[in-house]
């Protein structure tokens, strides 16, 4: 049995119910939104360390937990929920699919809902945004990038249908998203490799990877991080 297997249903039933239960007004992440900033957090160049990146999972403040248990439960899912992203990637890419949410077109059929996913992957893009401008800048492998930007950029959606109204552009361009998460993935791959080799020759990069261990845990809980989120519960 693995460590930290996938999400079940109820699993991230739950965690869609804690992220929409948290105050509005302070920006938080819903659960398709997490998953496309975990995602863009797993596959970029540079690491993200979960110090850094849960903050952003809550928005301008932490939430507030009933309990110990429910802030060590919340983040173990979130954390389990990355795993899950960086392991199907490396392991079974063909796999690998957002997680969107489908509404009712009225016609019997859902649609995808991809625009909070793109929001999300490119909060995660902003993390480390100068590490990204090779790839960004890149005029051939830029366009890896463009399914992200339609979706997300209400102006980027407009141009697209005024260009193409015929709904199936915008199935296409739906159905690219997996297929650019994993070229990326696999353009970022040996960055992420050399970083990685560098952390681990580096003494100070390897204390700074550990700093934090019995610090407050981020998620808000006042437990040490290393007796919280950080045991990856």
């Amino acid at each position: 049995m693995r460590s930290n297997p996938s999400l079940s249903e109820t699993e991230l039933d739950k965690l869609e119910l804690f992220l929409d239960t948290l105050n509005a007004a302070e920006a938080p992440m819903n659960i398709s939104m997490l998953h496309g900033f975990l995602t863009a957090v797993a596959i970029g160049p540079a690491t993200v360390l979960p110090s850094q990146w849960l903050p952003e999972v809550w928005g301008k403040e932490g939430p507030v937990f009933d309990s110990e248990e429910e802030a060590e439960f919340i983040c173990g899912l979130i954390f389990r929920l990355y795993d899950t992203i960086s392991r199907t990637l490396a392991e079974s890419p063909d796999e690998f699919a957002p997680l969107l949410y489908q509404e009712d077109n009225g016609g019997g059929q859902n649609d995808f809902e991809s625009e909070d996913w793109c929001v999300g992957f490119s909060r995660g893009v902003a993390m480390r945004a100068k590490d990204w401008d090779p790839l960004i800048e890149d005029e051939a492998l830029g366009v890896l990038l463009t399914p992200v930007i339609v979706f997300s950029l209400p102006e980027a959606m407009a141009e697209l249908r005024e260009k193409n109204p015929s709904p199936q552009a915008t199935k296409e361009l739906l159905a690219m998203l997996p297929l650019s998460v994993q070229a990326i993935n696999e353009y970022w791959a040996p960055r992420r490799k050399e970083r990685a080799g560098e952390a681990y020759a580096s003494p100070d990069a390897r204390r700074r990877a550990k700093v934090g261990r019995n610090d407050p845990c981020p998620c808000g809980s006042g437990k040490k991080f290393k007796k919280c989120c950080g045991a990856r519960v």
